[in-house]
């Protein structure tokens, strides 16, 4: 189905193409997750093969984070505008493939750290674009594409800690690396598919409609149609008549309104008021489009005298804005612009946003929970095969759960932001009842609840956005939103490993974590109150 009141004529949404969006963007997820659980399931072979401990081995998911979150910012205000969605998937799946490589290769922790350092940049910079893009072809389906999109990480949970564990036992640490690497490199191939929205251009099928509008008696074309059919084509020289007086003061009254419209500030030096027989001179560019021809209609020479005001305009505004870049560039550093760019201000006028930061913060701890499943399931009494087990349990639970909370998101029933609070909620208690989860069979009861509660935070993040913000504000707001989730979780993985590393347990960690999920939760349950405050001020005022 396409919309003729979409942005672009002829994109189609919900339907045709936009599948195939969808299905790139959750490929793009899946390797990203892939790789992710290569760093989980591995994390105490990393540990005992370059002899570090566990807090050092941690960094590299830190750094990893901590670098994804800058990139996102950057591709999305940056990158994204003048290059597109497409290009960076690509290229950025090149470096992540080679990445993986190097993290082969790595002689000690330093150089597998800065390899996964420099992964998490080519991370960031789709991490972003290709779930924002799912927004410009979907609409009625819009939590459903991006709860399917980001059930990649889920699959990937699936699929990645049994293979990962097969190819560590027959090729061991190099060659499963050397494998993941072959496997990401099609995040370029799935990069191809992302068409920009924007090459879907309204004019060209209008024109192609208005040409086919143009009547027709039996096969000829009388001159009137047939000079009409050339100036819509574009391959025209408008010829004008002689006009008479109210022909010409018509032209002259459309060409000065047109004109100071547009500059109220002395664009007037452009029209000419010197009248001879009851006629008004109108702009240089009016008289030369306005020569000597035979009379077609009327209609045509009016467009004549608008189209040459509007070209006088166009080049007053090409002068105007080549001087006040000059006096910008002479004027503002470009550093400065470039934060301007990315921090935009305008982002932090909304309380409801800046609410939803703050309930960021302690609600990035549930990626921890994920990220370090089959080892709390090892220090809770598994076997490391067991870990993996229960990873996979996991996955299988959280892509059920993403798909069903896209489709009840949807409804309209609940707010996403309801959704997530009630999921965050329920996770928190979980972790609070972690002291009953010491073997195997009750470990796989706790992989159950939180893959159930653990993904809709993450897949119905862009429509709580749209909720809050709209549409306009959607990509930024979720960069932004993804670094502060990013630098939380970074922060937290170092610091909750040294806890767990002191006491030999994550018992209180798993504390900390539900308390912090918790409080996220009630954070975000405020959102709705905070913006009818907010309304009722500016109505005050």
């Amino acid at each position: 189905m396409t919309k003729p009141n979409c942005p672009n004529y002829g994109q189609p949404i919900d339907t045709g193409w936009s599948w195939v969006i969808c299905f790139a963007s959750f490929m793009c997820y899946f390797l990203i997750g892939m790789s992710g659980q290569a760093l989980s399931v591995l994390f105490l072979e990393l540990s005992a093969k370059y002899q570090s401990s566990l807090t050092v081995t941690s960094l590299t998911i830190m750094l990893q984070i901590l670098l994804l979150s800058v990139s996102s910012i950057v591709s999305v205000s940056i990158l994204v505008p003048k290059i597109g969605e497409r290009r960076i998937t690509v290229a950025a799946g090149v470096v992540f493939a080679g990445c993986s490589v190097g993290c082969s290769l790595s002689p000690n922790i330093v150089v597998f750290i800065i390899f996964c350092a420099i992964q998490g940049l080519s991370v960031g910079a789709v991490l972003v674009p290709v779930i924002g893009i799912l927004g410009y072809y979907f609409d009625q389906r819009r939590s459903l594409a991006m709860s399917i999109s980001s059930s990649g990480l889920c699959v990937s949970t699936i699929a990645a800690p049994p293979l990962i564990r097969a190819l560590m036992e027959a090729y061991g640490l190099r060659g499963t690396f050397l494998f993941l690497a072959g496997v990401e490199l099609n995040m370029t191939v799935a990069g191809m598919l992302l068409r920009p929205a924007a090459s879907y251009r309204r004019s060209g099928s209008m024109k192609k409609k208005l040409l086919s509008d143009i009547p027709e008696k039996g096969k000829t074309n009388s001159p009137q149609d047939m000079q009409v059919r050339e100036n819509l084509s574009g391959n025209h020289h408008i010829p004008s008549p002689s006009v008479n007086s109210e022909e010409a003061n018509h032209i002259s009254e459309v060409t000065h309104n047109l004109i100071t419209r547009s500059h109220g500030d002395g664009l007037e030096q452009h029209t000419s008021t010197s009248k001879k027989d009851g006629t008004q001179d109108v702009h240089q560019g009016t008289k030369n489009a306005l020569k000597q021809r035979p009379v077609l209609t009327r209609y045509n020479s009016i467009i004549g005298g608008v189209e040459a005001a509007e070209t006088a305009i166009d080049e007053t505004l090409l002068e105007k804005v080549r001087k006040s870049e000059d006096t910008e560039s002479c004027t503002n550093c470009c550093c400065l612009r470039l934060l301007k760019e990315i921090f935009n201000p305008e982002l932090f006028e909304q309380w409801a946003f800046l609410l939803f930061l703050l309930a960021t913060i302690p609600g990035a701890t549930n990626q921890y929970l994920f990220q370090y499943i089959p080892t709390i399931a090892v220090f809770q009494g598994a076997t490391r095969s067991e870990g993996a087990t229960i990873l996979t349990v996991c996955g299988c639970v959280d892509l059920v759960s993403r798909i069903l909370t896209g489709l009840l998101a949807d409804t309209r029933v609940l707010r996403p932001t309801q959704i997530v609070a009630i999921s965050q909620i329920c996770l928190g208690i979980v972790c609070q009842f972690n002291m009953f989860f010491t073997d195997f069979n009750s470990l796989i009861i706790m992989g159950v609840l939180v893959g159930l509660f653990v993904g809709p935070r993450q897949s119905l993040l862009p429509p709580m956005l749209l909720e809050i913000v709209g549409m306009a504000k959607m990509s930024r707001c979720l960069s932004l939103t993804a670094v502060v989730g990013t630098i939380s979780a970074a922060s937290h993985s170092p610091a909750l490993s040294a806890v767990v590393q002191s006491t030999g347990s994550y018992a209180i960690v798993l504390y900390y974590v539900g308390i912090a999920l918790i409080s996220s939760a009630i954070g975000l349950l405020l959102t709705p109150l905070v913006t009818r405050l907010q309304n009722k001020k500016k109505g005050e005022n």
